[in-house]
This record gives C-alpha cells, structure tokens and sequence, in this order.
C-alpha cells in the first residue's frame, strides 16, 4: 500500500518538469520570433533612413532646380525689357528717319 501512496506524488513531481521544458522551449520559440522581429524592424528602420536621406538629397536637388529656375525667369524678363527697350529705340529711329526724308 505504501508503494502506490509514493507513486503518486513521485507522478505528480514528474508533470511539472514536463510543464517546464514545454515552457522552456515556448520561451525559446518566442525568443527567436522576438529575435526576428527586431533584425526585421532594425532592417525597416535602416531601409527608412536610407529613404530619409535619399528624400533629402531630391529636396536639395529641387532647392537647387527652382534657384536656376528663379534666375533663369529673371534673365528672361531682363532680355525681354532689353528687347522692349531696342524695339522702342527702332521704332523712335524709324520716326526721325522719316521725318528727316519729309524734311529733304
């Protein structure tokens, strides 16, 4: 009879060290999942400050296109007045022209 008594929790010490190596391995399993997880946000977050600075580089490069932009719009308005300026200074000489053929 005695036997069978020690048996019992001789048994019952046996579930929990099952229960714990189950646990043992889940931790493991989760810590590799974790593990996992953090290498892939460590890349996204790499591939995003790679993005940042290539966004950066387009911003100064189109800083630099609309400054070329700007002055290229100055000089034309620029020629334009000087063109407006000649044509105004043609038509003034056409004028004298003629009246200096009336007068002769």
């Amino acid at each position: 009879g005695l036997a069978n008594i020690n048996s019992g929790p001789a048994h019952a010490n046996s579930e929990p060290a099952h229960t714990n190596s189950d646990l043992a391995a889940s931790n493991s399993d989760l810590s590799m999942a974790m593990s996992e997880v953090t290498a892939m946000l460590n890349c996204s977050k790499n591939e995003n400050l790679e993005l940042q600075d290539k966004v950066k580089m387009k911003e100064e490069e189109l800083k630099e296109m609309q400054d070329m932009l700007s002055k290229g719009k100055a000089e034309i308005s620029q020629m334009k007045e000087t063109l407006r300026q000649s044509e105004e200074c043609e038509k003034e000489t056409r004028r004298q022209l003629a009246k200096t053929r009336l007068e002769l």
